[in-house]
């Protein structure tokens, strides 16, 4: 396929120059018609189709930022779900539409797509399940697509390098369900006034221009004149290699609970701070299939998956003892560290994430705080890490959330019962926390309490064919007992829903045995022996505890005796040095006596 828009390479096949081509094109709009800005009737800017022209855009579709909602795709390691949260009703629902352990569907908890789209929109690609949903879906009467389009993909939000490419204007245009006109109001190639969400639910949106009445009005698309050539063309920097700022609008971390300090005085991760980006690690192909850089993942058909992981670039290799890994990376020797380690334990256990401490870090991200964005969603969920758990038969650090939902029990009582989201209170709560971004509810939230659980549940226990109502939250499952009163018990429902996590990477110095061995072994190290609790929205009794060697698939009792050995290793150490002092004092005076005797043999000899 000739790349007709490579103005400044020619018309040479994509890829046969390393020279990146120049974008001088033609935009079009979801008709396929070209845009000519005071030439008509302005419609808003399809990316789907303008990069369509010169870019498989369905291959592209296939990729990991929009395959989410695909029943043909291996889900893989897990990763970061998606989270409805909410303080009013003690929320923290982890959501995920591939399936990962401990997350819901969003058809399990409730959500439609158009509700799916509205909460989580402000930090998806676009594409998939941002997109007006099949006819062979059920549909949904409060949906809007007719009048707002779909939220279609979007290249621009991660291969745009121009510095008026604008992720808030992205989230803003999600929150006032402009889909069709997001791409335009985040590119910096115009504006976009009025909004779908003011627009009576009759009404149509605008084909042509109409008159500004601000955000009370129906979206109207304004494009920069400056920006379009004679020859009505624009000319847009686009990335081949996105830059990490980019990445960074959908996968930034923070933590609250430590004093904020200026860029200047933080160092982050070790990677980036030697110049690397993030998509030296995480390639792909036209088909966007990401490599996410675990190990295993060559097991789905990606030979050269190994290649980018740990091991891949720093041990890999039969020369790397000796010219270094991958591009030169460094060989890690790990002198003193018993090969043992190696096989148990991630490169990531020792070198990533938050150092562990007495207590597990409070984590705010991107994705689930909205962070960067106006609507900041507070404090819930509660994220944190790092849990030391199993992942793919290693230990290795994770971020972990606990449950808190209002559900359904059915089948036998107790551990053995199928507990799913009452659909109709998460829907109602997902509406709830849209109107909240709106400012239609301003009130502070109170803290839930005892009475106000048994209230919603003896409210929800009306409807007896749907199963019996219960919260889980704490790591405990709560239901009304024969008194009436609150009684908890354990389930499977309620065990935290953890994601392994490979960020922020920590140079060898700051690495877990760089002090030696008592980082993990001593009896007093969070490593093993810290204690996990459950972090939910609402305190209700005894939050669920337990011990990090748990989590980690490591026997307690034998964790424990082996601990111990490291608080008298001191004196054994130092029992060592006075016997092997006392015996070399000993070897010297028999040898220096059997020495004496011998001169004097041989001097009676003489």
């Amino acid at each position: 396929m000739a790349l007709w828009c490579a103005t400044a390479v020619g018309d040479g096949e994509p890829g046969s120059s390393m020279a990146p081509a120049v974008h001088r094109i033609a935009l079009y709009d979801q008709d396929r018609r070209p845009i000519r800005p005071g030439k008509g009737p302005m419609a808003p800017l399809s990316l789907e189709v303008t990069c369509n022209k010169c870019h498989d855009v369905l291959a592209i579709s296939s990729g990991w930022h929009f395959n989410a909602g695909s029943a043909y795709v291996d889900p893989g390691r897990a990763g970061e779900p998606w989270i409805l949260a909410d303080a009013r009703s003690g929320t923290q629902l982890p959501i995920s539409a591939r399936a990962w352990k401990g997350s819901y569907q969003p058809a399990q908890a409730g959500l439609t797509r158009w509700q799916f789209v509205q909460l989580f929109g402000r930090n998806m690609t676009g594409g998939g399940l941002c997109e007006a949903p099949p006819d062979r879906e059920p549909p949904d009467a409060a949906a809007r697509w007719r009048e707002s389009g779909s939220l279609e993909i979007n290249c621009l939000l991660c291969h745009s390098g121009e510095a008026t490419q604008d992720h808030v204007q992205w989230a803003r245009s999600v929150a006032q369900q402009n889909f069709r006109w997001a791409a335009l109001a985040s590119s910096g190639l115009g504006s976009v006034t009025g909004s779908v969400k003011s627009m009576e639910q009759a009404s149509q949106p605008a084909s042509a221009a109409t008159a500004d009445h601000g955000d009370w009005a129906e979206p109207r698309s304004l494009y920069d004149l400056a920006r379009f050539d004679a020859r009505d063309k624009v000319f847009l920097d686009i990335r081949k290699t996105p830059s990490a700022d980019r990445c960074y609008a959908c996968h930034t971390t923070s933590t609250p609970e430590t004093p904020a300090q200026p860029d200047w005085q933080v160092d982050r991760d070790v990677h980036m701070a030697a110049g690397m980006t993030c998509v030296d690690c995480h390639r792909n192909g036209l088909d966007h299939a990401m490599t996410r850089g675990y190990e295993g993942e060559a097991a789905q058909g990606r030979p050269a998956a190994p290649e980018l992981t740990c091991r891949g670039c720093h041990l890999g290799g039969q020369s790397a003892a000796t010219t270094g890994g991958r591009m030169g990376a460094p060989v890690p020797r790990h002198a003193g560290l018993p090969a043992i380690h190696l096989t148990k334990l991630s490169c990531t256990a020792c070198h990533s994430g938050q150092a562990p401490a007495k207590t597990l870090a409070q984590i705010h991200t991107s994705r689930a705080h909205a962070l960067g964005l106006p609507d900041a969603d507070g404090d819930l969920p509660r994220i944190v890490e790092p849990v030391f758990a199993l992942d793919r038969g290693v230990i290795a650090p994770h971020r972990a959330v606990w449950p808190a939902f209002w559900g359904r029990m059915s089948g036998p009582n107790g551990a053995q019962a199928s507990i799913l989201p009452d659909p109709a209170v998460t829907a109602e709560i997902a509406q709830q926390v849209l109107q909240a971004r709106d400012g239609d509810i301003t009130t502070t939230p109170a803290a839930l309490d005892g009475p106000q659980i048994i209230e919603r549940l003896k409210a929800m226990a009306v409807q007896k064919t749907l199963g019996k109502p219960v919260y889980v939250c704490g790591g405990k499952v709560w239901e009304l007992g024969n008194d009436g009163k609150l009684a908890s018990f354990d389930h499977p429902a309620a065990n935290p829903c953890i994601w392994p996590i490979a960020h922020d990477v920590r140079p060898k110095t700051q690495a877990l045995g760089a002090r030696g061995c008592g980082d993990c072994h001593a009896k007093d190290s969070p490593v093993l022996f810290g204690s996990v609790q459950a972090q939910g929205p609402v305190s209700l009794g005894q939050p669920e505890a337990r011990p990090m060697y748990e989590l980690a698939g490591l026997d307690g009792t034998y964790q424990q005796a082996f601990a111990t050995t490291f608080v008298f290793r001191p004196y054994l150490k130092v029992t060592l040095f006075v016997s092997a002092a006392i015996i070399v004092f000993v070897l010297l005076a028999y040898g220096l006596a059997g020495l004496r005797s011998a001169l004097r043999r041989a001097g009676g000899e003489q």
